[in-house]
């Protein structure tokens, strides 16, 4: 499986399989159906840091929204 960039290399990225993830720090803080949800999700945990966003496929791969 991919990882999350900066995160520590055990992440496991099972539960997140078909969803957009927000990431701060390389933790996941938020997860959604869309992007759009993903970072509401974050802004609701962490309302001052900016969430980069990815969505995890059926095969755990990880592409960044804008790829």
């Amino acid at each position: 499986m991919d990882e999350i960039p900066d995160s520590p290399p055990s992440t496991d990225l099972s539960p997140y399989l078909n969803r957009w993830i927000a990431i701060v720090r390389g933790r996941v803080v938020g997860v959604g159906l869309t992007a759009e949800q993903a970072e509401r999700a974050a802004k609701r945990v962490r309302p001052k840091e900016k969430a980069s966003v990815a969505f995890v496929d059926g095969a755990g791969k990880v592409v960044e929204k804008g790829q």
